[in-house]
């Protein structure tokens, strides 16, 4: 309407009488469609601004990172397939954790939502597992597990895989960890080697990416310490355990208790041998013939740096074991394992649920989101 009205008013001015008027007519309708012309395009652009702000907002949405906890599970969607992923933490072998993952395992296949189960064991050790522990046999009750109770859930026994590094390789991870560690104790870059890998894995193992915001939850030390039905079975956990890779075993626990317990009995055992005299033959080693008359004194002194020496590489080694070879490199393959299943469930409301130790639940989660 509005054009149309300056058109026919253009068309008008050459019926006017004066030139002066045809001109002042001509100029005020190219005013006109000059202001319509520019607010056209204003509107147009106002129009993409929204536009591109709403796609903006959705796809910040869509990439938005969140989970959910539950009890010692986190639920969120992998960041590649979009594939639902609950992880369900447990303490080994105790009867609250075992409990849980029948639960929610139940509760997924109940309503239609369960789409697959990825177990934290590799090939060889759950063969040995389904040997020795029989569904109804003694030794499956009294080594009770949550592996098995979640596996024995699932009527489909190829919805079922294990994702954790084998455990072999595990063996050799752990062996070169021991002898790196044993170098780097020796110089100060080496020192600083060990404090990085520290510093590192603590970072991405234990706590949330700095990335995450705060719709991303993670498992902490009190959401086991306030579930009472947990701690009061942490004895049947401590007991079973040991237990079960004695019994299973028995070539890789042994050295391993070994030489823990031959460097925790160290100071008992040189304490000993001064009381029985051997002390004495100690310090005249010690003095080696130079006459020194504090030999002793110099010995006890030396034995205590080393003692000293020894507890704090007793819990190096145990930290980098820890976070590097326990929880790092086997969080990197449990994640790919469970990524593999999301591809594999992706364009389905199914949800992909992995049984793990808790330890793992906020490396994997770091990893997958």
């Amino acid at each position: 309407n509005f054009l149309i009205e300056n058109n026919t008013r253009h068309f008008c001015a050459y019926s006017l009488n004066t030139e002066r008027d045809r001109d002042r007519e001509k100029e005020h309708h190219h005013r006109v469609m000059r202001n319509f012309t520019l607010l056209n395009n204003n509107v147009f652009c106002s129009r993409v601004t929204s536009s591109a702000s709403k796609d903006d907002s959705n796809t910040s949405k869509k990439n938005q990172k969140s989970s959910v906890k539950s009890f010692q599970s986190l639920t969120f969607r992998e960041k590649h397939s979009n594939t639902k992923v609950c992880l369900i933490g447990t303490m080994h072998y105790n009867p609250r954790s075992i409990e849980l993952v029948h639960e929610m395992t139940s509760k997924a296949i109940e309503d239609g939502t369960f789409g697959c189960l990825v177990l934290e064991s590799c090939e060889k050790r759950w063969e040995k597992t389904l040997e020795f522990q029989r569904p109804g046999t003694i030794r499956r009750q009294l080594l009770d597990n949550e592996f098995q109770a979640a596996q024995e859930l699932v009527e489909d026994q190829s919805q079922v895989s294990l994702g954790d590094q084998s455990i072999d390789d595990l063996g050799q991870n752990m062996k070169r960890i021991f002898k790196e560690t044993l170098e780097d104790v020796k110089s100060i870059d080496g020192w600083k080697r060990v404090r990085e890998d520290l510093v590192r894995y603590s970072a991405t193992e234990l706590y949330p990416t700095k990335e995450f915001g705060k719709d991303v939850q993670t498992l902490s030390l009190q959401d086991f310490l306030l579930d009472g039905r947990l701690l009061v079975a942490l004895p049947i956990s401590l007991f079973r355990y040991p237990l079960a890779w004695l019994l299973k075993s028995p070539k890789l626990v042994v050295p391993l208790l070994s030489f823990y317990f031959g460097l925790a009995n160290l100071p008992g055992l040189v304490e000993a041998m001064e009381t029985s005299g051997g002390g004495d033959v100690l310090a005249t080693a010690a003095s080696g013939g130079v006459g020194l008359v504090q030999s002793a004194d110099i010995l006890d002194e030396t034995l205590s740096v080393l003692f000293l020496f020894l507890d704090v590489f007793q819990i190096v080694v145990l930290s980098r074991l820890m976070l590097v070879a326990l929880l790092g490199e086997r969080n990197d393959v449990l994640s790919e394992s469970i990524r593999q299943k999301c591809e594999e469930q992706k364009g389905t409301e199914k949800t992909v649920i992995a049984i793990l130790g808790a330890a793992h639940l906020n490396g994997v989660q770091n990893r997958l989101l």
